[in-house]
């Protein structure tokens, strides 16, 4: 028997006591959430954000402070991906910041006292969109206050294998799994993966040369006999039959033969989460994570750290000592004891069969 319930509370009163729609609060006590029709990118809700902060009680030290941080944090997004929404401001994609721009001035990394004071920023940024209604969910619990140290996230190497295995198995399998490889073979950046031409992928020289970009010095980074042969393999099955100096094509593409409009960051992007995701591990990698593992097997076959700092484009050396702090000092007495360890051996392990893929030309 159903017992009949009655119910005193003015919902007129309780929604202007707290300052909102009749229609939210009646969506909030039924359990159902509306996707927001205007759900804004990051760096447009920075922008509106720090309108208001100007216009705060704040102090011209603060929000000077604030600018500074705010700025960085925006040309960062501009070099990943502009179009990142709200939802896709993850503790993920902030610890790829500070591990990547963020440095003291002394040239080492940042405290906790400084990143958990980043964080605040970001939480009254996500507090803003809330307010505003560009969210419908509060995310500041994602940037709780740090009581450790913020190290890079790399990928094991049986998830590394399981990654590329997987990567047979997308709608582009060839070129989903040569980005794969690339990736993890060479440490480069997603904007710098979409940018590359092939006549930078030097197969004379065994070299990769990266081009600066903003806030980036020119760089070459050395070309992996496995990482060769299957970048060459997709090459000669996208039209492309010899290597050519003088070729400014993209080298990644979805074209073939000469028409070979660049690939966007989103579609990598896209392509790795799905796989991550096909494997439970969306939620604790991205595709900068393959950075982090490519420096950190470099540490492992006992590559000197200021030339790993070289390679991966690093602005200081203490940016590269981080990834130092990954690994226990039983294996890097290990390391050292094996040195010099070929790293075409560890590719080899990780790329079953040696990345032959069959499937789709592209």
């Amino acid at each position: 028997m159903a017992i009949p319930i009655n119910s005193n509370y003015n919902i007129e009163e309780i929604c202007s006591t707290f300052g909102i729609e009749r229609e939210d609060f009646l969506r909030l006590i039924s359990g159902k959430q509306e996707e927001p029709s205007n759900l804004k990118t990051i760096i447009e809700v920075i922008d509106e954000f720090m309108g208001t902060v100007k216009k705060s009680n704040k102090s011209a030290t603060t929000i000077s402070y604030y600018a500074s941080f705010l700025s960085q944090f925006k040309s960062f997004l501009n070099e990943v991906d502009p179009s990142i929404d709200l939802l896709g401001l993850t503790e993920v994609l902030f610890n790829e910041f500070i591990l990547e721009k963020c440095i003291s001035r002394d040239g080492g990394s940042l405290s906790r006292g400084s990143i958990n004071t980043y964080q605040s920023i970001i939480r009254e940024l996500l507090f803003f969109s809330l307010i505003m209604k560009y969210i419908n969910i509060d995310l500041r619990p994602r940037f709780e206050k740090l009581t450790t140290d913020i190290l890079p996230r790399y990928i094991p190497d049986d998830v590394a294998s399981n990654i590329i295995i997987k990567s047979h198995h997308t709608s582009r399998p060839h070129l989903n799994n040569t980005i794969i490889i690339f990736l993890l073979g060479t440490g480069c950046r997603l904007s710098e993966v979409t940018k590359l031409r092939i006549n930078q992928f030097d197969v004379l020289n065994n070299l990769i040369f990266i081009k600066k970009s903003k806030g980036y010095k020119d760089r070459y980074i050395p070309m992996y006999p496995e990482v060769k042969n299957i970048v060459l393999s997709y090459l000669q099955r996208t039209g492309i039959k010899e290597w050519n100096r003088n070729n400014e094509k993209s080298l990644f593409t979805k074209g073939f033969g000469e028409d070979r409009p660049p690939l966007s960051n989103k579609y990598i992007q896209r392509t790795v989460k799905s796989i991550l995701k096909e494997i439970q591990m969306d939620q604790r990698f991205s595709v900068h994570s393959f950075r982090h593992t490519f420096a950190v097997n470099c540490l492992k076959i006992g590559m000197r750290i200021d030339i790993l700092a070289q390679v991966m484009g690093h602005k200081s050396i203490e940016t590269t000592r981080v990834y130092t702090k990954l690994l226990p000092h039983d294996l890097k007495n290990d390391v050292m004891e094996k040195f010099p360890f070929p790293f075409e051996k560890l590719m080899q392990k990780l790329i079953p069969n040696g990345g032959a893929t069959n499937g789709e030309t592209n």
